[in-house]
């Protein structure tokens, strides 16, 4: 019997999905294969895998708008693009310096390892002044309802996090991370972002 309702299931996204940053100056991935060890699934050098995340990982693309009003109408009566903004954001939920760092962009990790006996420790060091902060490139991988990926690459962001690491009685400590997408200049039209769906095999 034919449903009332019209929609493809397989076209759905579920499940968690996986954040990963790179260095700016790594080569802009071409396939999953240049962000993920597709034997261990671990993520391959220089791209770093951020671990678990709370609330979801957030693509959002913004376009801004300047309305034109005259004296004769009342509202608008049109509107013209003025600019757009794009950023990828998270909740990271293991408490590292290394996330600390992909956090803020800025500041330094020292690990003291740990020996016999005697506890290690990690040290995020916050410098005083206005911080160098680096370019990186951001990757997200998702899975759709029939289990091919969808991915999405930001090929040129900076750390713009905001807020404040939380600890309470009963709550998840969590690290505010975001990272503006900014226009990649290397290439001719610059591009901010692409956005990959993978079709399944016949």
């Amino acid at each position: 019997m034919a449903s009332f309702f019209v929609g493809d299931q397989t076209k759905l996204v579920r499940g968690a999905a996986r954040i990963m940053i790179a260095p700016a100056g790594t080569d802009k991935p071409g396939k999953l294969a240049d962000v993920i060890d597709l034997s261990t699934y671990a993520a391959i050098d220089p791209w770093t895998d951020l671990g678990f995340t709370i609330q979801g990982i957030q693509i959002n693309i913004n376009n801004e708008e300047s309305a034109f009003d005259v004296d004769q109408v009342q509202g608008a009566i049109g509107t013209a693009p003025t600019g757009w903004s794009a950023n990828v954001t998270t909740q990271l939920a293991e408490e590292t310096g290394a996330n600390l760092l992909a956090a803020q962009g800025y500041g330094t990790v020292t690990t003291t390892p740990a020996s016999a006996g005697v506890r290690g420790m990690e040290d995020y060091d916050i410098p005083g002044g206005v911080p160098n902060v680096g370019y990186h490139l951001a990757a997200v991988e998702g899975q759709f309802q029939n289990g091919e990926a969808f991915r999405a690459v930001l090929w040129k962001t900076l750390p713009a996090s905001t807020g404040a690491m939380t600890i309470t009685k009963n709550g998840k400590a969590t690290i505010p991370f975001t990272h503006r997408a900014l226009p990649d200049a290397t290439t001719n039209p610059t591009r901010v972002a692409r956005l990959r769906k993978i079709l399944a095999a016949l």
